[in-house]
């Protein structure tokens, strides 16, 4: 029997892929904190993004996607922090910068 881990689960909110991965590890015993890093808080949010961060990349390739990574990566990095896991398990994790990775 394996001992129980705390589990940072750093994934995109699309398809509520997470849920599943997280239950998943919760039925196994382990305790999991969630961190979607393209999350919006409202409806606003979301259009800010869009409008920011995705409307930037019309304009000037690659800018909304670098600055939106920055905002993802600064997010996610938090989230590691506060949550002091055993293991992270990230789901499509290509917009996460190296600062996140490194550490």
């Amino acid at each position: 029997m394996s001992r129980e881990r705390r589990v940072l689960l750093v994934s995109p909110v699309f398809h509520e892929y997470w849920r599943s991965i997280a239950r998943g590890f919760e039925a196994n015993g382990h305790h999991v904190d969630v961190h979607c890093y393209d999350e919006h808080s409202s409806p606003a949010a979301k259009v800010r993004n869009k409008l920011v961060f995705e409307g930037f990349d019309r304009l000037r390739p690659g800018a909304g996607t670098t600055r939106f990574s920055d905002r993802a990566t600064a997010g996610a990095r938090a989230a590691l922090a506060a949550s002091h896991p055993d293991v992270v398990v990230v789901v499509k994790g290509d917009l996460l910068a190296e600062a996140f990775w490194a550490d």
